[in-house]
């Protein structure tokens, strides 16, 4: 990969990265944490849809099944912790208690 494109993807990645917090914020006056999230969450699924659909993927019921665990705690559960406690704390602080 050439190094013009790298930096742009590394100072891409960090814009999306450090504006969630602040954008996250700005939602819940809008709506539910969890109605954000699952936005988000679906959103997200989307856009990545077209990258992983000629991927291998799992053939057993037991690799979904820790797929699916790890999808739980690693990203749902924690981003409803992140979210719920922007309701009350400034992003900032949420950002660097969820670092």
């Amino acid at each position: 990969m050439s190094k013009p494109r790298m930096l742009f993807l590394t100072i891409f990645t960090m814009l999306v990265a450090g504006l969630n917090f602040p954008i996250g914020k700005m939602a819940l006056s809008f709506g539910s944490p969890f109605v954000l999230l699952a936005i988000r969450f679906v959103g997200a699924g989307l856009l990545m849809l077209p990258f992983i659909v000629r991927r291998a993927h799992p053939r057993s019921s037991a690799a979904w099944l820790k797929l699916a665990t790890i999808g739980l705690f690693q990203s749902a559960l924690v981003m409803s912790g992140i979210y719920l406690s922007m309701q009350t704390i400034s992003s900032g602080s949420s950002s660097v208690l969820s670092s």
